[in-house]
């Protein structure tokens, strides 16, 4: 074979390896599941041994660290003074083989959310085309300010680890659906999602999610279930862990506010532990009891108690109230 032959046979292959990588590239883009034929699941049974056993680890981790949690939670609703219904939110979803399970979540919306919604569409045309094609909003009017924090660091989602621990979920999986949605998603995707165990995390939420509507997240499960497998659920995790690490480092750009009201709450502690420290040298100086200070010290140390215990609480809600932005 010539030179000339054997350069433009090198070329061919290089075009040709190209183009492999373009296609597996936009596979997924271009997949469209054939409603002709049903879904394949991978049910080998080493993978399957492999995600049951995960799903146990991370089902009993997460629910121990869910208990500090709900403290944590439960506290700054009190401050934020949005403590005026139940900490969590169950919702009815779909589950494997299409049974039904309560799905938990930390409370991130008002109370009576479904009528605020109802209303707050037929207000707003183009909202309601949003919600039509998305199933969500951008910017939900039902959502509270810790509510908006939870979910811009995905701890909503927390709570579902008893739910993996129950086995009604698994750590991977495509993401639980309504019950007011099966109509939507027809006959052929829903008997698709119904085969596996539905997820906290999934191939969904780390390819678009926000992004995606509703019709495209449902090639995305038939998907993510013909091809699932170790090495595609040790993929979707880290790049859950990325997603949620990028959330955090966006929402600690926000935090630098926390940092100047510290800082002034420090000064305040500082200067009233040095009018203690006067008292207390007055009282060694002079051989006096706390009972023998002036009625006006005694005033003066109360009313600098109560005004710090004051500015501790603005400084609390005004940072939280910034970080809710």
């Amino acid at each position: 074979m010539s030179k000339s032959n054997l350069a433009v046979k090198e070329e061919l292959e290089n075009v040709a390896a190209e183009d492999v990588i373009i296609i597996n590239q936009n596979e997924q883009e271009n997949y469209r599941p054939s409603k002709d034929k049903e879904i394949r699941v991978n049910n080998n049974l080493s993978y399957l041994i492999m995600k049951k056993i995960v799903d146990i680890i991370a089902g009993i981790l997460g629910t121990i660290l869910l208990v500090p949690l709900i403290a944590v939670v439960w506290f700054i609703r009190i401050c934020l003074h949005e403590n005026d219904g139940p900490l969590f939110f169950e919702q009815i979803r779909i589950g494997k083989n299409g049974t039904q399970f309560r799905m938990y979540k930390f409370r991130t919306m008002v109370m009576e959310a479904d009528e605020k919604l109802y209303r707050y569409l037929e207000e707003n045309p183009e909202a309601k085309k949003e919600y039509k094609k998305y199933k969500k909003l951008k910017h939900d009017p039902r959502i509270t300010k810790l509510g908006n924090i939870l979910r811009k660091t995905s701890l909503d989602e927390f709570p579902q680890f008893v739910n993996i621990l129950k086995g009604e979920m698994s750590l991977v999986g495509p993401r639980p659906y309504l019950y007011r949605e099966k109509e939507d998603l027809g006959e052929y995707y829903y008997n698709s999602i119904t085969k596996v165990k539905p997820g906290i995390t999934g191939y969904w939420q780390v390819n678009g999610r926000n992004d995606v509507d509703f019709e495209e997240r449902a090639y995305m499960d038939p998907y993510y279930i013909e091809r699932r497998g170790i090495v595609m659920d040790l993929k979707i995790i880290l790049k859950t862990f990325l997603k949620i690490f990028k959330k955090s480092l966006q929402f600690e750009i926000k935090c630098g506010m926390i940092l100047e009201h510290a800082i002034l709450l420090c000064s305040l502690v500082r200067r009233y532990a040095l009018m203690w420290e006067v008292a207390a040298r007055r009282r060694r100086e002079f051989s006096r009891s706390m009972s023998d200070l002036k009625p006006g010290d005694l005033i003066t140390y109360s009313t600098g108690l109560l005004s710090l215990s004051k500015l501790a609480r603005v400084c609390a809600f005004k940072t939280l109230n910034a970080l809710s932005r």
